[in-house]
């Protein structure tokens, strides 16, 4: 009914690790649709850019500085 809220573990905070993949790919996928970029346009990954958790690229990155959809 309205009003009422159900939850598990409600009261915690927790990181969105693997969600984020989901947001990241919507964004993309706006930016394909709604300018000049496209599905073949190169990603680049930088130090910066990785998270203080397990990163499958981060020993591309941390080895050449840099990750390239278009170098791999």
């Amino acid at each position: 009914s309205e009003g009422r809220f159900i939850g598990v573990n409600s009261d915690q905070r927790f990181s969105l690790q693997s969600v984020v993949k989901l947001i990241s790919a919507a964004a993309m996928l706006d930016r394909i649709d709604n300018s000049d970029w496209t599905l073949r346009d190169p990603v680049e990954v930088r130090r910066e850019d990785l998270s203080l958790f397990v990163q499958p690229l981060e020993a591309q990155v941390t080895t050449h500085g840099v990750y390239r959809t278009d170098l791999a």
